[in-house]
Parts: structure tokens; sequence; C-alpha cells
């Protein structure tokens, strides 16, 4: 009886358990279906400290944080999606994860998620321009450093963004308190509504005017994202969907965004009309418009979108009409978020996107169409760029100055404002460039299947291909890398290296090389170092120029082969483990070029020396990667060996 009543006791409690976490489960997914993130992770949160691991409190949760630009919170959770689900996730989902850790600075992990979207996804622009570049970090590094930034004083506690220059003034859109009105909240966030503010700000002092409310603009929603006609007469803005005194919302109950058109009268903004391209059901905004007011840019999610927001133009016509909505197309637009455009007066747009390769979050882009050409867009790069989200980019090319928003670390709110000089202009007359060639045996025949290796002047692989049944190989490589070898390599071939000055090339189409085939006996000779006494040649760590006492260390040698004018030698060269294997063997070879140049210099015949770089290959002690040993250890696999060729 008493195991009956305990038994009782315990599936009833059970019963309430489930039923309680049952309903902290309807009311999280209640909230997140209102987009309010904030509420819906504090629910999520608590499902999961009641160890609730079900895999959709996982994708909520990575989502809500996502949304809300939380990528470093948005990264936990998408793991535990990850690790719950097995390591198989629909191909939006490892996008997200990739990029939250992105924004953590974690790219080689990024990379190796994104790259599992190659199994499930049928085609996805992202992978694609991922695969396309995926040297992507390089290039972005190669345009940096071309702007001077600060933090403006006008910025807030709170989130401040969306700068646009309006005459003198720049007007720009804040969460912060209007005074002497009653503040909403927005449930996504949990921050007031946003609404538009003017200020002057001094460029020389860095100083701001007195910051003025735009009230004539204003209503009891979101307002933001401003763009100004030429004269200062029209204005077109962001509102949620409002009317009447209360929200429109879509068939989901979402009130969604619209452009909005007002007009300077005697002083003040009036006739406020909403475009007619806009609808109830998908949102329209971040209006751009261009110097002669022919075209506007906005952000949307109408149909026709390729990802979660793409950019659209319009164009205006001379009686005020508006054409149809034009995708920007796949040059500029993926399946993520590209938002945020601004169209410059020689009709650069800038834009932010999330889909292209970046830094993390979104990034800003700049896209460039000539006539007859592709679209070009290129990362703008740091310290712009950054791994959190940077956006709303402004830019005045005659003064080149402007402004952009960002959440990156450092700031005074959520998101900040902040004021840029450019030092280097961007260049979009950089275009690809072509290495291409044959690759054949001594005989004049191709040699398929080679590897073929492209390096710049870091040692860094640029990329790799095979040649194919004609011998024939072909790199398109970015104009920004500087290109420092290329490599053919193929078992039963010996592997050849081809430097070169990248100052001397834009591109080669007849880069054509030999391959000869391996010689297992070419090396069977003596060492000259051992028979001679030849003392070892102490290069400085790093280096391979040759010290000082070189010269009398190598005096035998170089009576040696005076005396033995048939006799060849081979220079082989050894390093230790310390560092990376590649580079110790460039580092090999460059030190057994060093001899071999000085040798010549002695009289000694060219033809009668060659060289090979061995590195960290060939050890005589047990000091690989990651046994410790002393310095004097590893420096005994520091050595040069001089090895008679039959």
């Amino acid at each position: 009886m008493i195991f009956k009543y305990r038994l009782t006791i315990g599936f009833l409690f059970v019963c309430l358990f489930v039923v309680a976490q049952s309903s902290k489960m309807s009311k999280a997914e209640e909230n997140f279906d209102e987009f309010a993130y904030a509420d819906a992770i504090e629910d999520y949160e608590a499902l999961i400290n009641e160890y609730y691991t079900d895999v959709e409190v996982y994708r909520k949760l990575g989502d809500a944080n996502y949304f809300n630009s939380d990528y470093e919170t948005a990264a936990k959770w998408y793991r535990g999606l990850y690790m719950t689900a097995n390591k198989k996730l629909d191909p939006e989902y490892l996008y997200r994860y990739a990029q939250s850790l992105k924004s953590l600075g974690r790219y080689d992990e990024s990379n190796r998620i994104l790259l599992q979207m190659k199994d499930t996804a049928l085609r996805d622009i992202r992978l694609e321009k991922y695969l396309e570049k995926p040297d992507y970090l390089k290039e972005i590094e190669n345009v940096s450093n071309r702007y001077e930034i600060y933090n403006v004083d006008f910025n807030s506690e709170v989130s401040d963004f969306a700068p646009a220059f309006y005459m003198d003034k720049i007007i720009f859109s804040s969460a912060r308190k209007v005074k002497k009105r009653k503040t909403k909240i927005h449930g996504w966030n949990k921050m007031p509504f946003l609404n538009l503010y003017a200020t002057k700000f001094d460029t020389i002092n860095k100083k701001s005017s007195p910051i003025e409310y735009i009230n004539d603009l204003s209503s009891l929603t979101h307002e933001s994202s401003a763009t100004f006609s030429k004269d200062g007469k029209s204005v077109f803005f962001t509102r949620n969907n409002f009317k009447d005194g209360n929200f429109v919302r879509d068939t989901l109950g979402v009130s969604r965004l619209k452009i909005f058109k007002a007009e300077l009268v005697a002083g003040t903004w009036q006739n406020i009309q909403e475009l007619p391209f806009n609808s109830d059901q998908y949102s329209i905004a971040h209006p751009s418009l261009n110097q002669d007011g022919t075209r506007l840019y906005f952000a949307s999610d109408m149909p026709g979108t390729y990802g979660n927001s793409d950019i659209f133009y319009v164009d205006i016509y001379q009686d005020k009409t508006y054409g149809k909505p034009i995708n920007l197309g796949i040059e500029v637009n993926t399946e993520g978020r590209e938002t945020f455009p601004f169209i410059s007066p020689s009709n650069i747009l800038y834009f932010a996107s999330d889909g292209h390769p970046g830094l993390g979050g979104l990034d800003i882009f700049a896209a460039s169409s000539r006539a007859g050409e592709k679209t070009k867009v290129l990362n703008i790069g740091n310290p712009v760029n950054s791994v959190a989200d940077d956006f709303a980019f402004i830019f005045n090319e005659t003064n080149v100055r402007g402004y952009f928003a960002s959440n990156r670390l450092g700031g005074q709110g959520g998101d900040d404002i902040y004021y840029f000089e450019e030092t280097i202009p961007l260049d979009f007359s950089c275009k690809e460039r072509v290495f291409k060639g044959i690759i054949k045996n001594p005989k004049g025949r191709a040699i398929p299947n080679v590897n073929v290796k492209l390096y710049d002047t870091d040692y860094q692989l640029i990329d790799k291909v095979r040649t194919n049944d004609s011998g024939e190989y072909i790199f398109s490589i970015n104009c920004t890398l500087e290109v420092l070898m290329i490599e053919g390599e193929k078992e039963e071939f010996k592997k050849l290296s081809l430097e070169f000055s990248n100052d001397a090339i834009t591109e080669m189409n007849n880069l054509d090389f030999v391959l000869d085939p391996e010689d297992t006996e070419n090396t069977s000779g003596e060492d000259l170092g051992v028979l001679l006494g030849i003392e070892k040649i102490k290069f400085k760590k790093g280096k391979s120029t040759l010290p000082n006492t070189a010269g009398t260390i190598l005096g035998k040698l170089v009576t040696h082969l005076s005396e033995n004018p048939t006799l060849k030698v081979e220079i082989k060269q050894h390093t230790d483990s310390r560092g990376d294997n590649f580079i110790n063997v460039m580092l090999s070879r460059r030190r057994a070029k060093s001899i071999k140049a000085y040798l010549i210099y002695k009289g000694i015949s060219e033809k009668r020396l060659t060289v090979k770089g061995i590195g960290e290959n060939q050890l005589i002690n047990n000091c690989s990667d990651d046994v410790e040993c002393s310095k004097i250890q590893h420096e005994e696999n520091n050595r040069t060996e001089f090895i008679t060729i039959k």
C-alpha cells in the first residue's frame, strides 16, 4: 500500500512537471512567433535549466540570439543544436552556426562548418562565393587600413544608427527616450521604439551640436533610415505599417516595414505618403536615393528575394510615378541578409551583408557595375568592418568622409555611429589575373593529374588544381594577391618549383614547364662534408644569408672541387622541426641556393651543382613536432650535406 502511494505521488509529480514544461514551451513559442525575442530567450533558457534539451529549443535559442546580433551566445546554442542533431543540419543552420563562429574570430572552425553545406544544398550562393574565394581573409587584409574611424559624441547608451546626409546636418535613428512623451518598448530587444534626430557634426574638432528631435516625422512606431533629395525638399524614410493609430499586421501577425515619403512645406515635413509598391505582406525598408533623384534603392523580402532580404531598386519618373522593383541579382544578393544600401554620387553601391565572405556578422561591401562588365563586389576591409555587425555606411566622395554604424565592443550603446575619413580610395580597376600552362615530360608528352599549387609571398597556399588529360592547368586569382611561386608535383616525378617576381607579372598564359622522372641513383655517393671534415655552417634563425664564417668553412670544398673538375655535388640542406614544415622546406632550399651561389662565385661551374631543400623531413634525432628538446638537440638537425653524384 505504501509502495502504491509513493508510486502514485511520483507519477503525479512527473505529470505536473511535464505539464509545467509544456506550458513554458507554449509561452516561449508564442513569444518567439511574435518576435519578442528578449522574452523568448528567457523562456527557452528556463527550459534548458530544467534539462529540457529538445532540438527545437536549441534552434530557437540560437535564432533569437542571432537575430538580436548576440553571436557569441548564438554560437553556443547552435553548437548544442549541431551536437543534438548528430552534426546534421539543414544548410541555413550550418550557415548561421558558421557565421556565429566567424564573429568570434574562429575562422578555421567556421570554414569547416560552412563546407559541410556542400553535402546538403543543391545550390547556395553563399557557399559558391566562399568556394570562389577561399582566401577571402587575405583579400580583405589587402584592401584594409584605408580608413581612420572615430566614435562620435552624439551616440547614446542605447542604439544609434542609420546616419544620413541632410544639408549641413546628420540625420540618424535612435532608441533614446523622447522627453515629455511616453516611451514604448519593443519586444524584439526590450528597447524603446526608434525616432529620427538631427545634429551638426564638426569634423575638425569631432564635436556635435545639440541634438534635435524631428517631431513632424514621428509616430507611435519606429521611424528610421532616411534619405533626402538633392534640394532637401523631399525625404524617404522607413516606418512600421501603421494606420489610424494602430499597427497593421500581415497574416502571420507581423507589422511589416514600409517606405514613406514626405515633402518640406513652410519649414515642416508634410504630405506623408507611403510608396505604392509597399505591401502589408512583406517589408520594404532602408531607402537610398541616387544623386539626380531618378532611382531609389532599398532592402526587401518581397517575392523574388533570394534570401532573408535583398537589395532592390525602382526608377522614379519625371511625373513622380515609380517603376517596378528590380532585384539586383546574385552578384549582390545571397540567401543571407543584404540590407542598408547607399548609392554614392558616382553610383558605387555600398551595402551590408552576411552572405558574402566577410569578417563576421554584417560586413560592408561596395559594388560597381560598368558597361559590359560583371558587377564587382568588394569587402571594404577593416577597421570599418569587424567581427561584429557593421552597416548603414554613407560616404561623401568630395571630402572623402562619411559615417557608418556598428555594435562592436567599445561603443557607448547597442549600436553606435562612427565617423570615418578615407585615406586610400577603393580600387575597382583591379582585375583577376590568370596563370595557365602545360606540364610535359622531357619527351614533350603532356602529364595529366599533376598537383599544381600557387603560393603567395608569405609561402601561404593561394590555390591548387590538377592538370587535365592534356596536361593543362589554370588559376584565376584576385589582383590584390602577390604571387611568389608555382609548384608541380606528381609521384614518380621530381617536384619542380618556379619562383618569380610579382612586380614583373600581371598574367602568364604560357607558363609551361617540364617534370623529370625521379632518378633513384643520383644521390647515392659520399658526403664530402664528412670526408673533408667541413664544419657546420651556422645560419641565423629563419635566415638564408651566409654568415661571415662561411668562406673559411667552404674553403676545403672549393679546393676539392677545383682539383676534381668532373665531380658533381648535390647540396642537401636540413632544418630542425621548429616551425611550419613547408616554411622549413623553403628555408632549407634558400640556404642551399646561397651555398650554391657562393661556390659559383668561387669558380665552380653551375652545371656541377644541384640543390635540395629537405627541411625537417630527415631528422637525425627524435626532436620532431611536439617533442620537447633542448636548443642544442634541435641544432643537431640544422646541417648541410654535400653528396657526390654518380
